[in-house]
């Protein structure tokens, strides 16, 4: 994971939600902990080591359909739905080190 994705992690996280208006009725059921930001800051979390990944985590982080679709309206143009699935599929497989981050 490089040093830019998990910048981008932590601004969504604190993001006012400008993507929140494309976030699908239809997808999954309203639920604050599926918003963007929420499901950012599960991630940031997870970075700096203020939440501990375990199944419950996992299971959330899987559920990023809906985060999809607000990508495409991002202002930002980030697409913080991938970094998400590689830092949890680097959680999964015991890869992921704050050591190992890359710097551009």
């Amino acid at each position: 994971m490089e040093q830019t994705e998990v910048d981008q992690i932590r601004f969504c996280a604190f993001c006012p939600n400008l993507c929140r208006t494309h976030y699908p009725t239809s997808f999954v059921p309203q639920r604050e902990y599926m918003a963007p930001s929420a499901l950012s800051y599960i991630g940031y979390a997870l970075l700096n080591d203020l939440l501990k990944y375990n199944k419950e985590i996992a299971s959330v982080l899987k559920k990023l359909e809906a985060f999809d679709e607000c990508k495409k309206a991002c202002p930002y143009n980030y697409d913080v739905p991938r970094h998400l699935r590689a830092l949890a599929e680097e959680l999964k497989n015991g890869t992921f080190s704050k050591n190992n981050l890359v710097t551009r």
